[in-house]
């Protein structure tokens, strides 16, 4: 989450949200309110915020509703203005306090150390649905969206990760994940993780520091995801973080039952209707 200059005495923030974020929750029962529209887009100065590098006016934007936005334990009712011609939604609020435990921005303030924890409704589904196609190329069952592990990924994500010194340190939670830097949206570090599967030896399955990210995309018996990302202000761009359960995928050992591995079992070649 990223805390804004907007150029006014009031301590205002800006946030870009989905439906959902983890500790973001945000409810759209209240709707439109005409006051307090009016009032928000009554002040003399737009509001200016950074929107993939280009500005971004929001003065005039055309729909304006009220919602009730939480995060973690505070919540405050909002103005939020629908950005036409996209999904995201630009919360704008008076009262918000943004700098608490779920943001991200460094408090050295400098360009190249603030980072935006962020969201809209095309990642999500971006990053569940190329998942879930590079699955489908292996036969095995399509992965579904879990809230739990959206929370554990963003709030390891909002006090472990820093633009500042950008390391894959995983969390070592109970969960199976991965981890990227440098790869935008919801396709591309999905992309780099599957590309792994040239190292892979389906003739000796096992575990690999340079195969992990691709045996844990693509583990057969692991059904529910949860990612979340934070955006920085520098050449990294992007990091992106995966939570993955029942199973956690890349469990070593055998099936007493079966005598294969579990690799063996959960590992599996691609369709030959799958290759190209």
């Amino acid at each position: 989450m990223k805390v804004l200059n907007l150029l006014r005495p009031l301590a205002f923030c800006a946030i870009v949200i989905g439906e959902n974020l983890g500790a973001f929750k945000i409810d759209f029962k209240v709707l439109r309110g005409n006051d307090k529209r009016d009032l928000f887009l009554s002040d003399e100065r737009p509001y200016i915020m950074k929107r993939d590098s280009s500005e971004m006016e929001l003065q005039n934007r055309q729909t304006f509703y009220l919602a009730n936005i939480k995060i973690g334990s505070n919540e405050d009712e909002v103005g939020v203005l629908v950005d036409t011609g996209s999904s995201d939604l630009w919360v704008m609020s008076h009262d918000l306090n943004c700098n608490r435990s779920s943001s991200s921005t460094s408090t050295q303030a400098s360009p190249s150390s603030t980072s935006t924890m962020i969201a809209s409704f095309g990642f999500e589904e971006d990053i569940l649905n190329s998942h879930n196609e590079k699955r489908a190329i292996h036969g095995v069952q399509s992965l579904e969206w879990n809230e739990t592990l959206v929370e554990y990924a963003a709030d390891y994500a909002a006090s472990s990760f820093s633009c500042d010194n950008v390391t894959l340190v995983h969390s070592n939670g109970p969960y199976g994940e991965n981890l990227a830097a440098g790869y935008s949206g919801g396709y591309d570090p999905v992309d780099a993780w599957y590309d792994e599967i040239e190292l892979y030896d389906f003739n000796s399955p096992g575990f690999n520091k340079s195969t992990g990210h691709f045996t844990q995309l693509v583990w057969k018996s692991t059904s529910q995801l949860g990612c979340a990302r934070v955006i920085c202000d520098n050449a990294w761009g992007q990091y992106t973080i995966c939570e993955y359960s029942n199973t956690t995928g890349n469990v070593l050992g055998t099936n007493s039952e079966t005598g294969l591995s579990y690799f063996a079992e959960n590992v599996l070649k691609p369709l030959v209707n799958s290759i190209n």
